[in-house]
């Protein structure tokens, strides 16, 4: 996905993981973008079914985007399971070497689109060259709290599905009970109906 969208807006990207260095995938905005050429995303991808929360991932970011020469990161994790509850599915932050999102793979285009946005939006400082920097600042953080809210409503929907989950769970033990005693009590009848039936 990252790819195709690249490559149609004329973005630089490089997988650079196999390196065995911190950070993965270099997303390099360039002109193509409206932005400076030497803007980096770097993304750590992760698979883990560990979570981590904000000071672990503010870590990481800050490692990869040293040793990348980044200005932005991204935490990418594969599913919510790497996530912590205060993350959710996404969280940004800053560090001393600039801002992150951390979020899954599901809203990895999202994330990268927000950086550039983000960074274009504070590349104009106060040039005005007909451009309402006041509403697309409000339009930015418009996305931040319906990313926040995606993440909260994911949250209840697990919460749900888990509760569900259980219930199920019970109602099976259930069946399984009633079956068990049902067989029980069979077995006690057919006994006793085999012991009236022997003779004397």
């Amino acid at each position: 996905r990252l790819s195709e969208w690249c490559s149609f807006n004329g973005v630089e990207l490089h997988h650079v993981g196999t390196d065995n260095r911190a950070g993965d995938i270099l997303v390099k905005p360039g002109s193509a973008m409206g932005g400076e050429e030497s803007v980096t995303i770097v993304i750590e991808t992760r698979d883990r079914q560990r979570p981590k929360g904000r000071k672990q991932i503010d870590d990481d970011m800050q490692n990869c985007m040293q040793e990348r020469g980044a200005q932005y990161g991204i935490y990418l994790s594969k599913t919510r399971d790497g996530l912590a509850n205060e993350i959710g599915d996404w969280a940004e932050g800053i560090g001393s070497h600039g801002p992150w999102v951390a979020t899954t793979d599901e809203y990895a285009l999202n994330a990268v689109r927000f950086l550039i946005s983000m960074h274009r939006l504070n590349s104009l400082g106060n040039r005005s060259d007909g451009v309402d920097i006041q509403s697309l600042a409000a339009q930015v953080e418009r996305i931040t709290t319906s990313m926040r809210h995606i993440s909260t409503i994911n949250k209840k929907a697990a919460a749900i599905r888990d509760g569900a989950n259980d219930i199920q769970s019970e109602g099976q033990m259930l069946r399984d009970e009633v079956k068990d005693s049902l067989r029980n009590v069979e077995e006690a009848l057919n006994s006793l109906v085999d012991s009236t039936d022997m003779p004397n």
